[in-house]
């Protein structure tokens, strides 16, 4: 991310547990500390706004619907003034990036971002995050991990391993990709892959 004072969009991808919610709520946080006006945006929220909660009835047409809800509330978000959105997918395939960016008027500098966490990780953490229904149970979390194709995700401007990685040391990460100054509390250990 080169341009200064330029708008821009984090767009955070990455398998069940892997951090994304975390990492986009946190780096919005981050950048808001800073004094920066920024938002953090979960597609899980905006597709179950779009096509309800029961994500075994979600087709593809309700996530591409729910892909463009998002590109209307974030282009009003940077016409507002928002200087930052990170936004955390609900997939690893690239149409909802693509779905999402290519209707945007606003040409913020895009960072994506992989997250990438292990499956034991995974489960552990899904086992202790109380917001979780279907994703608690580890042999739903197994499934998942297992349905990934990853020959088919796309490539991504950084991919970081998030299993030895507290949250705000991925915030850290990140922050330090797109430019934000970093506190002293804000140095975490990093893990580029």
């Amino acid at each position: 991310m080169n341009r200064p004072n330029a708008d821009r969009l984090v767009l955070i991808s990455g398998a069940v547990a892997s951090g994304k919610t975390t990492a986009a709520q946190g780096l919005a946080a981050y950048a808001r500390a800073l004094g920066e006006v920024a938002a953090a945006v979960d597609m899980d929220d905006m597709i179950a706004i779009v096509a309800g909660s029961d994500w075994s009835l979600i087709s593809n047409g309700e996530r591409r619907r729910a892909c463009r809800a998002t590109a209307s509330f974030v282009q009003s978000l940077f016409e507002s003034g928002t200087q930052l959105v990170a936004i955390a997918g609900s997939t690893l395939s690239p149409y909802e990036w693509d779905e999402l960016t290519r209707r945007l008027d606003a040409e913020p500098e895009t960072l994506y971002v992989l997250l990438q966490v292990s499956l034991e990780e995974a489960v552990r953490r899904a086992k202790g995050d109380p917001g979780r229904l279907h994703t608690k149970d580890p042999a739903h979390v197994a499934k998942l991990a297992a349905a990934i194709d990853w020959s088919a995700v796309r490539r991504h401007d950084l991919e970081v391993q998030t299993d030895s990685m507290t949250p705000e040391d991925i915030v850290a990460f990140i922050a330090r990709k797109i430019m934000l100054p970093l506190s002293s509390q804000g140095e975490g250990a990093g893990g580029e892959v």
